[in-house]
């Protein structure tokens, strides 16, 4: 669960690591992710061309969430295996409860 959950929290953080913000008119957070162009080599005259992706503000939220769940997955995770290796006698830690996964984007457009 562990492994799993820090991997959704890299491709959360991964489309955000190249990307640009910019006003698409359409009145929600617009983003494109520059790494579509890297991967053609070719000249970009406007954004537009690229796929642009939407978040808002509740997403981004519950995508802080899943962050803060699976760093409290793994503190739990970390001191369960020190209890079960007997290198302590206890843990206080309560093993966190599972969110929903949070999407990573609103492709084209936003609910």
């Amino acid at each position: 669960m562990g492994v799993g959950a820090v991997k959704h929290c890299l491709k959360i953080r991964n489309q955000y690591v190249h990307c640009v913000w910019y006003d698409d008119k359409s009145g929600k957070l617009a983003f494109v992710n520059l790494e579509e162009i890297a991967k053609d080599n070719t000249r970009l005259k406007d954004l537009g061309s690229l796929t642009i992706l939407h978040v808002d503000v509740p997403l981004l939220m519950a995508q802080e969430q899943y962050f803060v769940y699976a760093d409290k997955l793994l503190a739990w995770t970390n001191y369960e295996g020190r209890l079960r290796g007997g290198k302590i006698e206890t843990h206080t830690l309560q093993k966190p409860p599972q969110p929903k996964l949070p999407v990573l984007n609103y492709s084209g457009t936003c609910p």
